[in-house]
């Protein structure tokens, strides 16, 4: 089989480019001479002794005299630099207005020999074609230098024109590589804390036979991972193919990635029931197994010094540790922001049509793509965590990718096909609606952690805005109003939900701060009516998607996914509707009775809901005793017993695995662990006083318990001005006073197999 090249320039193991173009290895010092004086001259053998043997030999010995490393002086290099500046005042002066007004719209081509970035595979005789973005250019102030796997530079670094100048470059090429030459110590940095990583070798002799491979790659390729559109199939299989011909020669993180892929595949066969394929031992310790090399291949890869595979790797792996986290999830929140600088490192925020860097069309499109995915995790995670991204306050000019199959473009292609309709369902087709709607709550988290209330105005551009990225969403991705269609895929269904509780979400959160002032402030109405609506729609949801999972529903076999879905979201619904309630409650002439009583139901319906997903996961107990505490105190506001609790019919003892069952085999001290959580939620909530009435729930009288002295108790009693922070703070994820920089593998899964879907 014709060998298939991982690297467009001969990439080592240690990063170093061979330039595959030009055929000449870059440019090394002199060798330090080691000889003495005499014996160089004469061409002998020197012993390297003060005196040396030969100069003793032939009476010489005062003669014998080694040469001392001589360091340039700084004149030197003051020197140069002056010239330099002459050189570039000199072009400056010789130029034309023509001249200048074409350098701005076109990017520098004198590097046009220069090889093609380490982490976008291409074959190396492709022709080097022009993007195919043309009309508004933006002047090229950066490049991606790639002599050392991929380092952007912008137009105020000096080796962005240092690059071009031949002279000047091979001076500073001595200082750089002595600097670059130590050895890394980066495993011992706080996020990767492993010690001394394990060899290549060791990773190797770690991996499962190729059949058990096989069947987990393909399983993760198969499933409904959000970062499955960041990987060129076709190219990953030519590579794929390649490793197991020749895995010594193979680049550490292409190891790395296939353990990511493994430990994907692990959790989602774990969470759904399936057998695995590996019987060295028990799932979960393969788990466990597969997750940690994959950390020691990134941190041998050097990942500091990002190349092909690299991001991919890293977001990849970053999808398990969302799964498999504490419910705290910081060293995901870090971990993405390692990855956000990396991509900065890489150049990904420049598209690469505007920068002084030639890429292929390929590249330049596997670019894009990787940017894009970073930019919705980004947004996902730090909106999960309650925390400020780093995305918004970047400036890129990345165009969005194409919405193309990965057999509408390869390695050897010298223009990209045309995007297909938006119509036209393709992988690409939910990562571009996610993508427009993220950018907009994007910028909705921005305003939501401002430090004062932004104007109104701000508020109704930013609902305009989201409303027409949403209209934008092909049916195809629409969820139903009523029903989910039976004849859906699973994964379909989920793709639709999830992007119809982004756009439902986005609209509480923009809203929310401004429903308590509409009574008073007639202005703020529509906030009102646009938070209720999105509110109602999001529990409706809720509704839909545990009914889809009940026995014999499209979902019954994929229930593991129901703590997938962020608990905050749901309950940010239901205390905006109970908010609205217990307004209309205590003044009549605000709500009419049929839009209170549709709350009431709502509020009801979500309660049932939380109760039968109790055996998911312990997130859905939190949530289950605030929506008791709610209605508990609306039957209190309106001076009558509840009526009797319906049953929903959701039967949980289907063949899926849930993510407590999941715990109970992860964790060896389970029980200890689930007494903690229980201990946490200890007073959370307290719906029951002496003017209660009496409420009958199908939680246990243990949990009854609980519900005594809880902080919940001054925001259900419905203050004029509702304190959404402190409600943040309760409802989302507890950061510990003291965070491992390894999270605990004895983990709840709470979050279930695709984060994609945690919104």
């Amino acid at each position: 089989m014709e060998r298939i090249h991982l690297a467009t320039d001969d990439l080592r193991h240690d990063g170093a480019a061979y330039s595959s173009q030009s055929g000449s290895p870059v440019q090394k010092r002199n060798r330090i001479q080691l000889s003495c004086a005499s014996c160089r001259h004469g061409k002998l053998k020197c012993d390297r002794q003060q005196p040396c043997s030969q100069c003793v030999r032939k009476g010489r010995a005062s003669q014998c005299t080694f040469s001392m490393p001589v360091r340039k002086p700084v004149v030197t290099l003051q020197n140069r630099l002056k010239h330099l500046e002459r050189l570039v005042k000199d072009a400056m002066t010789a130029q034309s207005p023509t001249a200048q007004a074409a350098l701005l719209i076109s990017p520098d081509t004198s590097n046009g020999n220069i090889s093609a970035p380490g982490d976008m595979a291409h074959n190396p005789s492709i022709i080097h074609g022009q993007d195919q973005t043309k009309g508004q250019q933006t002047p090229a102030s950066g490049q991606v230098l790639l002599n050392n796997g991929q380092t952007y530079v912008g137009a105020t670094h000096w080796a962005a024109i240092l690059e071009d100048i031949e002279e000047v470059k091979g001076f500073f090429e001595e200082s750089l590589e002595d600097a670059d030459g130590g050895l890394s110590n980066h495993y011992n940095s706080l996020l990767w804390n492993v010690g001394s990583p394990s060899g290549k070798d060791d990773m190797l002799a770690n991996l499962p036979p190729r059949l058990v491979v096989d069947h987990l790659i393909s399983r993760y390729f198969n499933s409904a991972s959000p970062a499955l559109f960041i990987i060129h199939r076709p190219t990953f299989n030519k590579h794929y193919r390649q490793f197991w011909l020749d895995p010594e020669g193979t680049p550490i993180i292409f190891i790395g990635l296939i353990y990511a892929f493994m430990t994907l595949a692990t959790l989602s066969g774990l969470a759904s029931g399936e057998v695995h394929p590996d019987t060295r031992g028990a799932p979960y310790e393969m788990l466990r197994a597969y997750k940690e090399n994959c950390v020691q291949c990134v941190v041998l890869s050097d990942y500091m010094k990002p190349t092909r595979y690299t991001l991919e790797t890293m977001m990849i792996y970053g999808e398990a540790e969302f799964l498999m986290s504490r419910d705290d999830q910081v060293h995901c929140y870090l971990l993405m922001g390692v990855a956000v600088r990396l991509a900065l490192r890489m150049g990904l925020h420049r598209d690469s049509s505007r920068i002084g860097t030639q890429f292929t069309p390929f590249e330049a499109e596997c670019r894009r793509r990787m940017w894009y995915h970073i930019t919705q995790l980004d947004l996902l995670t730090s909106f999960h965590i309650g925390l400020p991204g780093m995305i918004q306050t970047i400036e890129s000019d990345t165009l969005p990718p194409r919405n193309l199959l990965d057999e509408d473009f390869d390695e050897d292609c010298t223009e990209l096909p045309p995007s297909r309709p938006e119509s036209e369902m393709t992988p690409m087709s939910y990562a571009l609606c996610k993508g427009r709607l993220s950018e907009e709550a994007g910028k909705i988290m921005v305003m939501a952690n401002k430090l004062q209330l932004p104007s109104y105005d701000e508020v109704l551009k930013l609902d305009s805005s989201l409303r027409e990225a949403y209209d934008k969403v092909p049916p195809q991705l629409r969820l139903d109003e009523s029903e989910i269609t039976v004849t859906d895929s699973p994964s379909t269904i989920l793709k639709r939900f999830s992007v119809s509780v982004l756009f439902e979400k986005s609209r509480c959160m923009l809203h929310r701060k401004f429903l308590m002032k509409a009574s008073e402030h007639p202005q703020y109405q529509y906030s009102k009516q646009a938070g209720l609506d999105a509110a109602m729609k999001l529990l409706r949801r809720q509704g839909l998607v545990y009914q889809a999972a009940s026995p014999g529903g499209p979902l019954a076999l994929d229930r593991w996914f129901l703590s997938s879905f962020s608990t905050h979201n749901f309950l940010l619904a239901a205390m905006i509707i109970y908010l609205n309630v217990m307004t209309g409650i205590k003044d009549p002439r605000s709500t009419n009775p049929t839009e209170l009583q549709i709350g009431i139901d709502t509020l009801e319906m979500s309660r049932n809901n939380w109760e039968a997903a109790l055996s998911l996961s312990p997130e859905a107990k939190k949530a289950s005793l605030v929506l008791i505490a709610m209605v508990g105190k609306v039957y209190q506001a309106l001076g009558r017993q509840p009526p009797p609790k319906e049953e929903l019919g959701l039967e949980m003892d289907v063949p899926s695995r849930s993510t407590n069952d999941i715990l109970q085999q992860l964790t060896d001290n389970s029980a200890t662990q689930y007494h903690g959580f229980d201990k946490e939620e200890q007073g959370l909530i307290s719906h029951t006083t002496d003017k209660t009435p009496p409420y009958s729930s199908s939680i246990s009288p243990d949990l009854d318990m609980e519900m005594q002295s809880n902080p919940f108790e001054s925001m259900l009693n419905v203050p004029n001005d509702f304190d959404w922070e402190l409600f943040d703070n309760q409802i989302r994820p507890q950061v510990p006073a003291i965070q491992d920089a390894w999270p605990d593998l004895n983990t709840d899964l709470e979050n279930g197999m695709n984060d994609d879907y945690n919104l």
